[in-house]
């Protein structure tokens, strides 16, 4: 199991270099935003995952709530307008 592992990482790491998104960047409207961090109850003691945060704009609203917030996106350009 090790060694595997030991085999894998290298590949991964070098794929995730060169991944494209597989889908287009599409902005959430901020009152869209507000609605869904409504109906989760968004509280300071909550902790908000977006899987594909975009421009953090869902990760920012959570915040301002409060809450912990961790985004994770796999394009570079989106990472570095959302920090």
């Amino acid at each position: 199991v090790l060694l595997a592992a030991a085999a894998w990482y290298p590949a991964f790491d070098y794929l995730s270099d060169f991944r494209q998104p597989d889908v287009p960047f599409v902005t959430t409207p901020p009152d869209v935003v507000e609605a869904m961090l409504d109906l989760a109850d968004v509280t300071p003691t909550d902790t908000v995952y977006d899987l594909g945060s975009g421009d953090g704009r869902i990760l920012l609203a959570a915040g301002r709530r409060g809450a912990t917030a961790v985004g994770i996106e796999i394009d570079p350009p989106l990472v570095d307008q959302s920090r």
